[in-house]
């Protein structure tokens, strides 16, 4: 059994309906990583997910109410991963290690780099970027970092310096233009470390 949502989609509630819904967006995350935005089609996508047409439509309105659940569910893995392995150390070297984990999930995970770097989200984007900066806020109070309305902003700011300059170092090379990543750390961090300060 499933529960329609406000725009008439489906969510699921079993196991199944799960699986089928993870399918379709792993299948736009392969379409996104081997062709680009212009190859996740409705068509596309059920071709790879060996379903039906139908059955992504049963779910999702168009591609790009799929690539927004796949925005969704990406950066959800990457914020489990960090709660699963949590970063140690305190101060710069706390904040150095989530952004570390960051690229490296940026890397690795499907789909990922394409769409959040390649403005395909829109006004999501800039959800994504303030979903982030709150997210973050949550791990450095965790952390021993005390919350401020200072830090809210500056990590507003971070999030969304942080997300133009990764856009920049994907156009630039597929896996992340070091240099530029690089650099993108290091202004963060400059940002950021002010409030890690440790006794």
């Amino acid at each position: 059994m499933t529960n329609p949502t406000a725009t008439g989609r489906a969510v699921p509630s079993q196991r199944r309906a799960r699986e089928r819904v993870d399918a379709i967006l792993d299948a736009a995350a392969t379409l996104l990583d081997t062709g680009g935005p212009a190859a996740v089609t409705t068509t596309a996508i059920a071709s790879t997910a060996g379903t039906s047409v139908g059955a992504v439509y049963r779910y999702f309105a168009d591609s790009q109410a799929i690539m927004r659940a796949l925005a969704a569910r990406n950066v959800e893995r990457f914020w489990d991963d960090l709660d699963a392995r949590p970063p140690h150390g305190a101060g710069r070297e706390f904040l150095a290690a989530i952004m570390d984990r960051y690229i490296e999930f940026a890397r690795s995970e499907p789909g990922f780099a394409v769409l959040h770097f390649g403005q395909r989200l829109g006004d999501d984007g800039r959800d994504v970027a303030h979903g982030v900066a709150r997210r973050l806020e949550a791990v450095m109070m965790r952390g021993g970092i005390t919350t401020s309305e200072e830090l809210s902003l500056d990590l507003e700011i971070a999030a969304t310096m942080a997300s133009a300059l990764m856009e920049l170092a994907f156009v630039l090379d597929p896996h992340g233009d070091q240099r530029v990543i690089d650099r993108t750390i290091e202004l963060s961090l400059a940002l950021l470390t002010r409030h890690a300060a440790t006794d």
